[in-house]
């Protein structure tokens, strides 16, 4: 509650208003008492950062199968007949699918007689919210493709590898041209943020002024995924949390999304950049002890599981990294097995994964990243994500 409590501008309840002023002045205190950090060597945080985004996407990958499977891991053995244990295609229908219920032409759930789904953007692939017939949210998918967030960070990438550094107007422009092309991507499931967004372009109104929120469904764990290399970027931990911030602002009208990114930016760059012990990290974020967490986290026998919504799947995403944080045979395989425990306890573990992913990848580093799970990534079109990802980091 400490956490939730610090994203919200003073004032302003959850979803309500636009406000950076909090996360700025945040972030620009406690960049001035981390300027005593050290700093790791270069290379060293080159890995790291490689391995924060390799591990976000095979986190997404492998959590897309079972996205939104609320009947946890039961759920998970009955559809699938087993546990996941690596890459898998998801099965074609869901029953119970919320996909099923969602407003085709703007946020939450409503209709499906609008056509934002289907001519503006997600082309040809209205018919898989069609009422009744509970298609996979994520059904064209296969085997270690990524969804819709993890492929719009790699366009955060790729832009800010064109602009030489974070221009966020570019990467709106980008994001725009990306969800408006038929068949740049084969995901089938658009969330609340960018259906609303779309509905006020399509209403005629400029870009700055589509980010919107229905106050249920924007504030939510998925805005968290495509600032994440923006996270990484900067020297400065102010900057990266300012940017961070201003990149969710760029698609959701989410102060409480947008500070909590730029708190995560501080989380995960104590890690990637200053070699802080994740468990340590988690603690302090959380406010207490190591003891105190491990006395209460790893006696749990089971994985929560949560909806999107971020005051509660942020802090489940935490305590499962924290969970899982250590392994005897080494980071590569906590990485494992946090990654495929989150895939396995369903719910919401698309956003949250990636998050997971990026924690643990980037305290594992790249090359201790598992290699059955670095080169099952995304095989159509490997050389691509490779080429991306080599040039963000270079």
């Amino acid at each position: 509650s400490k956490r939730i409590g610090q994203w919200l501008p003073q004032g302003a309840p959850m979803g309500n208003g636009r406000s950076s002023h909090r996360m700025a002045s945040s972030g620009q205190a406690e960049d001035s008492q981390r300027r005593a950090l050290p700093m790791l060597p270069a290379a060293v945080v080159l890995d790291r950062v490689k391995g924060a985004l390799y591990g976000l996407l095979i986190a997404d990958a492998l959590a897309a199968p079972t996205h939104w499977f609320y009947g946890g891991p039961r759920q998970v053995i009955q559809l699938y007949g087993k546990r996941i244990q690596g890459y898998t295609d998801p099965v074609q229908r869901l029953p119970g699918s919320i996909m099923s219920k969602s407003n085709t032409g703007g946020g939450g759930r409503g209709g499906f007689k609008g056509n934002i789904v289907g001519d503006v953007i997600f082309h040809n692939k209205k018919q898989y919210w069609e009422p009744g017939k509970d298609y996979h949210y994520h059904n064209l998918l296969r085997a270690g493709d990524n969804t819709l967030e993890a492929l719009l960070t790699r366009r955060v990438m790729a832009v800010s590898v064109e602009h030489s550094g974070p221009d966020l107007p570019a990467i709106l422009d980008d994001y725009v041209e990306f969800m408006t092309t038929p068949d740049s991507h084969n995901d089938t499931y658009a969330g609340t943020c960018h259906r609303m967004f779309f509905a006020n372009r399509a209403a005629g109104k400029p870009l700055d002024k589509c980010p919107d929120n229905d106050h249920h469904n924007v504030d939510s764990i998925d805005a968290l995924v495509t600032p994440i290399p923006l996270m990484l970027l900067p020297s400065s931990d102010a900057e990266a949390a300012e940017v961070a911030g201003a990149m969710v602002r760029l698609t959701r009208d989410s102060p409480v999304s947008a500070n909590a990114a730029a708190d995560v930016s501080r989380l995960l760059r104590q890690v990637v950049r200053h070699g802080a012990d994740l468990r340590s990290a988690l603690a302090s974020w959380f406010g207490a002890s190591v003891e105190e967490l491990e006395s209460q986290i790893m006696r749990q026998t089971s994985d929560q599981l949560t909806a999107c919504y971020l005051s509660d799947a942020l802090p489940a995403a935490a305590v499962l990294a924290f969970k899982y944080a250590e392994h005897a045979a080494g980071p590569g395989e906590a990485f494992r097995t946090a990654v495929l425990a989150n895939a396995n306890r369903g719910g919401e573990n698309v956003g949250s994964g990636a998050l997971i992913g990026a924690l643990l990848g980037g305290q594992a580093g790249f090359e201790a990243l598992p290699k059955d799970l670095v080169d099952g990534l995304a095989r159509s079109h490997r050389p691509k994500l490779d080429h991306e990802i080599d040039g963000f980091i270079n």
